[in-house]
């Protein structure tokens, strides 16, 4: 099914006035290996799924109310492997629809979105694509961000081959520095600003939106898994967070995403005496010094509050504030024994946020 055939100003297209016309809000999450997740992990999707689930029914849902619900859309409902191989989510149990895979780009998106548009009939495409475009981790196209943004330019164009009424919302990149220099990723960025001025122009009636959040809202020295770009489990909140909160800004849909921030922060140095140094915090609270407990081979052996003076560089790593480094003696039972620091989350937002182990850890007291 198609949208009606009618003018709608771009400027007042809400999702929520769609919904008033359309069977329920139906989206396409277009996406590389950030969306499409690997093995065992829950992917941002899912996460999506759970907050807009909470107050929206899934059209998929007995007795949804089918003027007012989201169902996402698309080619595959499981992850897609390079080699074919078996990938689990943790539970299928949510709206898992996609297209997306490991190594997707804007360049070949754009050849073969006008089909998938055709064949899914979503209402919104959120793009969230490029970093594989302009990247030179993946040794694919290595494209310059001009060449990606005109890739873009198609892939709006074909997709509106399809459904002259398809709507978009773009998702700019977070920097990921060990992927894509940071001048490359900006320079991407930008470009979407301008083709959303471009694209919601007056011979179209389709809205073009930009998201821009996740930019400082995701840094991967703390949210990915570990390789500089993927998200790990508290990655996956903060991207579902910017998406979430983009919809409810843009086209009043669904609800604010809530969340907690876990701390961060690094195990610094022991000296030979015992006194364990470093910094930690809760980015939901920086004005707040928290609390560090350590254990030494699993056993709890002392605690102790980050309220030290910290410098710039901490300190915007924080989010602010200005005590975050701590100065703790371990007692002597701890010597010769691998010990692990732990930022203590304040209770802040729900209940997302969890102890975290500072990096660093854990390190022998020797």
């Amino acid at each position: 099914m198609t949208k009606p055939s009618m003018q709608i100003p771009t400027n007042v297209v809400l999702c929520v006035l769609a919904l008033a016309l359309l069977p329920g809000c139906r989206i396409m999450l277009v996406g590389d290996s950030i969306t499409n997740g690997s093995d065992g992990a829950y992917t941002w999707r899912y996460r999506l799924d759970q907050r807009w689930n909470s107050v929206i029914d899934r059209c998929s849902e007995p007795g949804a109310v089918i003027e007012s619900c989201f169902e996402f859309v698309g080619p595959w409902d499981h992850i897609i492997t390079f080699d074919g191989s078996s990938a689990q989510y943790p539970t299928n149990n949510w709206d898992r629809d996609h297209l997306s895979f490991g190594g997707n780009t804007l360049n070949y998106t754009k050849d073969v979105i006008q089909a998938e548009v055709a064949a899914n009939d979503p209402h919104i495409l959120v793009i969230y694509l490029g970093i594989n475009d302009i990247g030179f981790r993946t040794g694919q196209l290595n494209r310059t961000p001009s060449q990606a943004a005109t890739d873009l330019r198609t892939l709006i164009d074909n997709a509106r081959a399809a459904d002259p009424g398809v709507d978009f919302v773009l998702v700019k990149l977070p920097r990921a520095p060990l992927w894509a220099t940071d001048v490359r990723v900006d320079a991407f960025n930008d470009k979407l600003d301008l083709i959303q001025t471009q694209k919601n122009d007056s011979d179209s009636w389709s809205l073009v939106r930009v998201v821009d959040s996740l930019v400082e809202a995701y840094d991967v020295d703390w949210d990915s898994n570990g390789d500089g770009l993927h998200p790990s489990a508290k990655g996956e909140h903060i991207i579902a967070k910017s998406i979430a909160d983009g919809f409810k800004s843009l086209f009043n849909f669904g609800a604010n995403y809530d969340y907690a921030y876990s701390p961060i922060g690094w195990i610094g140095d022991i000296s030979a005496s015992g006194v364990v140094t470093g910094w930690t915090c809760d980015r939901d609270v920086p004005a707040q010094s928290i609390g560090v407990h350590f254990y030494a081979n699993g056993v709890y052996v002392a605690g102790g509050s980050a309220n030290v003076n910290s410098g710039s560089a901490v300190n915007s790593e924080c989010n602010g504030g200005s005590k975050h480094r701590f100065s703790v003696q371990l007692p002597a039972s701890a010597k010769g024994k691998q010990i692990v620091a732990y930022g203590l989350n304040a209770p802040a937002g729900d209940s997302v946020g969890q102890n975290f182990a500072l990096k660093g850890s854990p390190k022998l007291y020797d």
